[in-house]
């Protein structure tokens, strides 16, 4: 089994829109935005589980950008458009979904940080524009003996990564890698 010990964990957008769009439809049991994204990492309840396993396991040790936060909530207002769930209905699960998105941050502690556009290499923010170019360099600000991880569905994103000998994992491919007894 994999120690994840001293390390923490940097979420981007996929993955972390795919276990809340699971999440939001296990416990609203609405359809509407599950319809409108293509879930990518956990695919099923016993993958969903061991993600979830994994982030609490991490608690207090993940993090994010303030620009994923803005990625989900693009992704939420096209998905809401596309489906019609601006009804009276869709609107009780719009509150639902972000109620439960505040809730997972308190429950496993998960930080925002957020490097200012003069701090990304210029490189970096031209080859992957902003919201990219942040999560590496939150990823890159520890090395050594805790260093970070990111956890991504953009192969584009890892492949880049890699050029660059950051630490990076598709969600996808890497969460077979992981076990229920976390």
């Amino acid at each position: 089994m994999t120690s994840f010990a001293g390390e923490s964990h940097v979420l981007d957008t996929g993955p972390l829109m795919d276990y809340f769009v699971l999440t939001h439809q296990a416990s609203t049991r609405h359809t509407w935005l599950r319809s409108h994204w293509p879930c990518q990492g956990p695919q099923n309840p016993l993958e969903r589980a061991i993600f979830e396993g994994f982030l609490k396991s991490q608690r207090g040790r993940l993090l994010t950008t303030a620009g994923v936060i803005a990625e989900i909530q693009g992704h939420i207002r096209r998905a809401q458009k596309e489906s019609k769930a601006s009804t009276l209905a869709g609107l009780g699960s719009l509150i639902a979904f972000w109620d439960m998105v505040r809730d997972v941050f308190v429950d496993l502690r998960i930080r925002e940080e957020t490097p200012s556009l003069v701090e990304l290499e210029r490189e970096t923010l031209i080859a992957l524009g902003p919201v990219d170019a942040s999560l590496v360099k939150l990823t890159q600000a520890f090395q050594g003996p805790s260093r970070r991880v990111l956890l991504t569905n953009d192969n584009a994103l890892r492949l880049h990564c890699r050029t660059m000998e950051i630490p990076a994992q598709l969600v996808p491919t890497w969460i077979h890698t992981l076990s229920l007894d976390r």
